[in-house]
């Protein structure tokens, strides 16, 4: 369950970024393991600052990509076999799935959180 959590929050990074309520750099920083607790306090006051005054736009964000996720995993769990389930052939069906959204592109997102715990080709 942890790639599609992990998948899910990417999707809500990519939203903040299109929606310039954070930038690359932020959106950048988050998608990575804190390096000590310096970076981690100032990654958490950056999201603060963003997010000060803007947390209805954050939600309707975080909506979005709970949306996405959601139609991303309901798709991708229509294709995959009775008889041939595996993490890879969930991953296929997850990635061909993004391809089937009508404006959102989470390719990279999705393969990112897949490739994170070594699921599937990435």
């Amino acid at each position: 369950m942890g790639e599609f959590a992990r998948t899910d929050s990417g999707v809500h990074v990519d939203e903040l970024v299109r929606e310039e309520l954070i930038g690359t750099d932020l959106a950048h920083q988050s998608r990575h393991e804190p390096t000590s607790e310096t970076v981690q306090s100032r990654k958490a006051h950056a999201f603060q600052e963003a997010y000060r005054g803007r947390s209805v736009a954050f939600k309707a964000a975080l909506f979005r990509a709970r949306d996405c996720v959601g139609t991303l995993l309901a798709r991708s769990w229509l294709s995959v076999p009775a008889d041939d389930l595996s993490y890879s052939t969930v991953a296929g069906s997850l990635l061909d799935a993004d391809c089937t959204l009508p404006t959102r592109d989470h390719r990279a997102t999705t393969r990112s959180a897949l490739h994170w715990r070594e699921i599937g080709k990435s």
